[in-house]
């Protein structure tokens, strides 16, 4: 027993140092929400809703009202970038936007993200050019015809869900803070654009709406200044394996991989494989393999799943990025 005592020690004071070394670790490289009230909290942020954020700290995840934010600080200067550049998004102020937004692509030119603000400060830029333009037609036209002016009543609906199926042919029910496609009209900007009923609407052009008021969001949708609609969408897959296949890859239909920023994400499709006759597409972002989550889930245990699912159905949770041209349509 005496020898052993020293063996002991030896132990707990490696033990001691390993947690120490983690605790160090995970306050040195993790985000940082400084609160209003002097309280500190550091983690990794995993959801910026619209109200609040969604964080993973060493006592589990913590939902913080963003009315109670001072500052939030990310590990990642493309992340800091990104947050000035919705900043100023947010408030209008399109050119300062793309050019926080350019430099974290310069940074990481695969961060979805800041690709997705570039383009919505790009697409905002041109259409303000565009109605410097028109206006300078119209009144150039009045001055010239003063008496020939033209005045278009809006067209009236009587709710704003009837105006967003009648224009993009979309029905959108609001339920447990989400937004879910419950309807769609065959051949309308959005059938085109391969929504489903049953659809969970995440996003628009990058912006988080859940947790959004139903008429924030509504707004965003019929905004009449804005021609194409970015959407990002929750769908669930369910489709049966076959019972032989000689790796996982053969079995699903498609190779999986990670990539820094968005997880787990489906690298390519092979032809007529059972991914492919479901409908999963390449760019896909896998965030549940058989109902559970796959945050922090190491691609060997993603394969054990699909491999334990042959001859079974298996259940495919992504996230997706679709765009909704408004046209003419009318319904």
């Amino acid at each position: 027993m005496k020898n052993r005592a020293p063996l002991m020690k030896i132990y707990v004071k490696s033990c001691l140092f390993f947690l120490l070394f983690l605790s160090a670790c995970t306050y040195s490289f993790s985000d940082t929400i400084n609160l209003k009230n002097g309280e500190t909290i550091k983690g990794v942020i995993l959801e910026d809703y619209a109200d609040r954020i969604q964080i993973l700290t060493v006592d589990g995840e913590k939902k913080i009202l963003k009315s109670n934010i001072q500052r939030v600080i990310y590990d990642l200067e493309e992340q800091n970038l990104v947050s000035r550049g919705d900043s100023y998004s947010d408030n209008g102020l399109y050119p300062e936007a793309y050019y926080y937004y350019e430099k974290a692509l310069k940074i990481n030119p695969e961060y979805k993200k800041a690709r997705d603000g570039l383009n919505f400060a790009i697409y905002q830029m041109n259409q303000e050019d565009a109605k410097v333009k028109l206006d300078t037609i119209r009144r150039h036209n009045e001055t010239e015809r003063p008496s020939r002016i033209l005045v278009v009543a809006p067209h009236q609906f009587t709710e704003e869900e009837t105006a967003i199926k009648n224009t993009l042919g979309i029905a959108i029910k609001n339920s447990a803070e989400s937004f879910e496609v419950s309807g769609i009209t065959p051949n309308s900007p959005a059938g085109k654009a391969d929504l489903k009923k049953g659809d969970i609407l995440l996003a628009v052009w990058g912006k988080n709406v859940s947790y959004m008021q139903p008429k924030e969001v509504i707004s965003k949708l019929l905004d009449p200044t804005i021609l194409n609609i970015q959407l990002t969408i929750d769908r669930l897959y369910s489709f049966p394996l076959p019972e032989n296949a000689k790796n996982y890859e053969a079995l699903l239909g498609a190779e999986l991989g990670f990539s820094e920023m968005e997880g787990l994400v489906i690298k390519r499709i092979l032809t007529a494989g059972p991914a492919e006759k479901a409908g999963l597409k390449k760019d896909d972002i896998v965030t549940e393999i058989q109902k559970k989550s796959t945050l922090h889930m190491p691609l060997g245990e993603v394969k054990k799943l699909v491999l334990r699912a042959r001859g079974k159905n298996i259940f495919i949770r992504i996230k997706r990025d679709v765009t909704l041209w408004r046209t003419s349509y009318q319904r």
